[in-house]
């Protein structure tokens, strides 16, 4: 099974707007990084499509709005680990599967750890924007 397969429902549920000056997966992971620890939330915007869906540990499912929110929401810590990119550039727009363990505190809250899944597209081979995103909280 390639990835274009495993994947190919992710993309068809969503439809990313263009978004440009991100060129690489690892830019728009950075980019969201320091969104989340400046609060910039316009700056996350720019990696995240009007119809974006996020799945969260506890199974809610999240738009673009409530996802903007929540990084506006004041962390000391945001890193990322164990980072692995998966692109098929044989896909229409270009799309990545990216996999990695999110580690964040939130200001006043313990710290916590995340394995997280994401579909980043290239609509139109333009920048990349993250489309879906699931996650599981790690229990260490």
């Amino acid at each position: 099974m390639t990835i274009r397969t495993a994947f190919h429902a992710a993309l068809l549920i969503t439809s990313p707007a263009r978004a440009e000056g991100v060129d690489t997966v690892e830019a728009g992971l950075e980019l969201l990084r320091a969104a989340a620890l400046s609060g910039d939330t316009e700056a996350a915007a720019a990696v995240f499509p009007d119809d974006l869906v996020l799945v969260s540990q506890s199974g809610r499912v999240y738009g673009r709005a409530a996802a903007l929110a929540d990084l506006g929401n004041g962390f000391e810590a945001w890193d990322n680990e164990d980072l692995v990119v998966r692109i098929d550039e044989d896909s229409p727009a270009g799309t990545a599967i990216v996999t990695f363990v999110n580690r964040r505190t939130r200001t006043g809250m313990d710290a916590a750890a995340f394995r997280v899944t994401q579909v980043w597209q290239r609509p139109d081979g333009d920048g990349w924007m993250l489309a879906v995103q699931a996650s599981a909280r790690l229990r260490e």
